[in-house]
């Protein structure tokens, strides 16, 4: 069958994607990005309550699409690179008279200027943004589990601004969430989330310690009171301020949830999964998805599971040293001064089994090199 005969204008994009690169000269990471792209953007369809098909790149919600990423704080070069892609595949289609055109091209988009980027972070970043979370000072501890579900869940500000304690299933590792748009026979996004098993555990200590009920929000903002309106981009500014994370560094909320989809998919988990993980939109209850997509959830709890575990492992280097203060001085950031290092066999010993790390040891000189 030829490609003609196979990819129709309501074939999803994904599905053009992966017909298409049977006749390109793709690395596995090139073919990685373009499938990333299509995600976002089939995902943003979705949202709109619109399926991932060819026929619906139309130029409206091309639009609506960049307009979206701007507001959620994603930078120019990230948005330009999506647009480049999809534009890419529906060129590529629209040459063998499956679409009539390619909106990604006709499609102007404005530089300006922007205050914030949503970068996506390298393993080696998120680990340290884990670490950070893991030797906050005792008073702090009721943002840590914050932290934490903004590195593994992929979840949006609202989602996670609104979450509530009745949303966990402790039996099954799950959040459950219901977004009902209110409207008859309409779709309505429905996501299971993963949860690792530490963080599980965090999360039902928090629960205890803060007393929270059932229709309670779960996760605390800096202030120690229930997230609130921006209280996510406060709590990141927080981050990557004590970081030393400045201007193109600086993570957002957004740049998380990007993260972990990136993240995944350079681990190996297959492209449905990561959509399952970033949502859908169905109806039915939860014992439905939890028989449907048993798969899925089994597979990213797994490596959701291995990535908590690394990133705790990685931070037991650090147990018998002590962890320097962190200022809050937004105006001058003193560099504290260390009187305990790693070891240098230690760090030798670092290099082999976690280079990135290594590397940020050394780079903030808690190392004997």
């Amino acid at each position: 069958m030829s490609i003609e005969e196979h990819i129709h204008r309501k074939s999803t994009i994904s599905e053009a994607l992966e017909a298409m690169s049977d006749y390109k000269c793709w690395s596995n990471s090139t073919l990685s990005s373009y499938r990333i792209d299509v995600m976002h953007f089939e995902h943003f369809l979705n949202d709109m309550e619109m399926d991932g098909f060819l026929e619906n790149g139309r130029l409206h919600f091309v639009q609506k699409w960049i307009k979206y990423q701007r507001d959620e704080g994603v930078s120019n070069s990230t948005i330009r690179r999506r647009i480049a892609s999809l534009s890419s595949i529906y060129s590529f289609y629209r040459n063998l008279g499956v679409v009539q055109q390619n909106c990604f091209k006709a499609v102007g988009f404005p530089v300006g200027n922007q205050d914030h980027h949503s970068p996506i972070l390298e393993l080696g970043q998120l680990k340290e943004v884990y670490h950070y979370a893991e030797n906050l000072p005792k008073e702090e501890y009721y943002i840590r589990p914050t932290i934490k579900m903004l590195i593994f869940t992929g979840l949006r500000n609202e989602a996670l601004t609104n979450l509530k304690v009745k949303q966990i299933n402790f039996e099954k590792s799950l959040l459950y969430l219901d977004y009902d748009t209110a409207k008859i026979n309409t779709k309505h996004k429905v996501q299971l989330i993963p949860i690792p098993p530490k963080l599980l555990n965090e999360l039902q200590d928090h629960i205890r310690t803060q007393h929270l009920a059932p229709n309670d929000k779960l996760l605390f903002g800096l202030s120690g009171q229930p997230l609130g309106s921006k209280a996510l981009n406060r709590l990141a500014n927080r981050i990557s301020l004590d970081l030393g994370w400045s201007n193109d560094q600086r993570v957002t909320p957004h740049g998380f949830r990007a993260t972990i989809s990136t993240v995944l998919s350079e681990r190996g988990v297959e492209l449905a999964a990561i959509k399952f993980l970033l949502g859908h939109s169905e109806q039915d209850n939860l014992q439905f998805y939890i028989r449907r997509y048993g798969r899925h959830i089994r597979l990213l709890h797994r490596e959701l599971a291995r990535i908590e575990e690394e990133f705790s492992q990685k931070s037991t280097v650090f147990n018998d040293f002590p962890i320097p203060n962190i200022t809050r001085d937004i105006e001058y950031k003193k560099t504290p001064e260390i009187t305990h290092k790693l070891p240098k066999e230690l760090l030798l010993k670092l290099l082999d089994t976690d280079p990135g790390l290594a590397v940020i040891v050394i780079q903030k000189g808690l190392a004997h090199v």
